[in-house]
């Protein structure tokens, strides 16, 4: 990732000097262990996204193949998708085949033996490796394998013939499935960088000008809860960076806020969620919103890949001057990612971060 990279995830540290989620579930446990209990009002209600409810738009990356009319269809697809909802289901975009591997080895990983795990386990915060996430005084119910060293001080990666910073040798066949997969993730994150700029009615560079990319993977475990309504498998926030791809298994967990409810974000077979984040809240002038997003805990175990779009520690962020005018002022103030992503790390993750760098009409 270079040295200049930091991560873009959401914002919560891994603590790499404890018993990992699954360790504790896999000691056969009946009751939550208190460090995970959320206090009763950060905990979920059931009813806030049940009964009927929209449905997250879905966009076909296979209509690009029509350069004319299939195109302009999918760029205003993503324009309305990213102005309502800040997500939509992106289907089409990376081989069924490479997926499938990826989340197969994801799975394997997390279901090897408790010694074979920590030989992967995490040395350093934000580094590569396998531990469990943590913030503020309750824990979130996942465990996280960083595929990448967002820390940024890792050897480079051509090196060891990978496309990713930490190279699995266990299970069989991690290794080349990650590094096919890291791949096709990375031209998607740079078609999908294109097709944002020009839904933004800019030109197919804009945004790789205004948020240089750096990219990165983290896999994150939701071990079986037998509590689930007292804890969270990851508490509502927004993610940091620019956009984020999330490779769903087929459990249901994921729940996304439109115009203040929770709506569930069933899986699609072989499709993305797709997330506007806060990079591009800002450099878009406040007309993409980056969307809310919370994580169920339940009875059967999840796996969730996720892929994010982020940039470099010393990118300055700030609404592009193109999409700003006497009509249309700047929304919001210009911040330094690296100083951006200590308030990530500081903030209640309860909290809209960007509430914070928002200019005053």
């Amino acid at each position: 990732m270079g040295r200049e990279v930091s991560h873009a995830h959401d914002g919560q540290e891994l603590q790499s000097d404890q018993d990992t989620l699954i360790s504790i579930v896999e000691s056969g446990i009946e009751q939550v262990p208190p460090e995970f209990i959320k206090p009763p009002h950060e905990r979920v209600s059931r009813l806030d996204s049940e009964g009927p409810h929209e449905q997250i738009p879905v966009i076909d990356f296979s209509m690009l193949d029509d350069k004319g009319a299939g195109k302009r269809q999918v760029l205003a697809e993503i324009a309305r998708a990213c102005e309502e909802w800040g997500c939509f289901h992106l289907i089409n975009g990376v081989p069924a085949q490479v997926m499938d591997a990826a989340m197969k080895a994801s799975k394997e990983f997390f279901a090897l033996p408790a010694a074979e795990r920590e030989k992967y386990r995490m040395t350093k915060i934000g580094g590569k490796g396998y531990g469990q996430a943590g913030s503020g005084p309750t824990k979130d119910w996942n465990d996280r394998l960083f595929l990448t060293d967002f820390s940024g001080d890792d050897e480079p990666k051509s090196e060891r013939g990978a496309f990713y910073d930490l190279v699995l040798t266990n299970p069989p066949g991690a290794k080349e499935a990650l590094a096919s997969y890291g791949e096709a993730m990375h031209k998607l994150v740079q078609r999908t960088m294109v097709l944002v700029s020009e839904a933004l009615g800019q030109s197919p560079e804009f945004l790789s000008k205004e948020i240089p990319l750096r990219f990165g993977t983290i896999n994150n475990h939701y071990p079986p809860c037998p509590q689930p309504d007292l804890v969270m498998g990851l508490a509502p926030h927004e993610d940091g960076g620019m956009f984020t791809f999330l490779h769903q298994d087929e459990v249901l967990g994921l729940e996304v806020l439109k115009d203040g409810r929770w709506v569930p974000v069933p899986p699609l077979t072989h499709a993305f969620v797709f997330m506007v984040a806060d990079l591009v809240q800002i450099v878009s002038n406040d007309r993409f919103k980056s969307v809310t997003h919370r994580v169920l805990a339940g009875p059967i175990a999840r796996t969730v890949m996720a892929n994010f779009a982020a940039t470099e520690n010393d990118a300055v962020i700030q609404p592009a001057p193109g999409l700003c005018s006497d009509v249309n002022p700047p929304a919001f103030r210009s911040v330094v990612y690296k100083d951006y992503l200590k308030r990530l790390l500081r903030d209640d993750l309860l909290a809209k971060r960007l509430d914070a760098l928002r200019l005053k009409p």
